[in-house]
């Protein structure tokens, strides 16, 4: 069952089980949470984050999607479509589904970002030495608080 809870919420299990750093948490982050949890989730396909992202690609900011969302889509197109329908050699289908998917995320690519080329050292070298802590190390320290 903690299986399937952890499938479908993802880190939320881990992190809503913190009870005591919650009460420390500014009400702020938590509104600011909660609308990103209703944004990125997976119910109905992630409806919410398709949407907003369909708004902020009309606009002139820029965007970093989430990966996540493509690489889903291209399963379910690979999955659900065979390679070769009928009489043609190959499902033209399938060949367009992907071509869209590879489109948007093509889209995303062509942007250019106002920060580009300025990226401090300091920020780079935070990123080279990021530290990871394991998954063991991580339980110990929230059951610790």
């Amino acid at each position: 069952k903690r299986q399937g809870i952890n499938a479908e919420y993802g880190e939320q299990f881990c992190i809503a089980r913190l009870k005591k750093t919650w009460t420390k948490v500014p009400r702020k982050s938590i509104r600011l949470l909660d609308r990103l949890q209703r944004l990125m989730n997976s119910q109905m396909n992630y409806l919410e984050y398709r949407k907003s992202l369909s708004r902020v690609k009309t606009s002139s900011s820029f965007v970093l999607p989430y990966l996540g969302v493509y690489l889903r889509d291209f399963t379910f197109v690979d999955i659900g479509n065979e390679d070769c329908s009928g009489e043609q050699s190959v499902n033209t289908e399938k060949v367009f589904l992907v071509s869209r998917i590879l489109d948007e995320v093509s889209t995303f690519q062509a942007q250019t970002f106002p920060f580009m080329g300025t990226v401090s050292a300091e920020i780079v070298g935070y990123f080279q030495n990021w530290k990871t802590v394991s998954e063991e190390d991580l339980e110990k320290l929230s059951c610790a608080v």
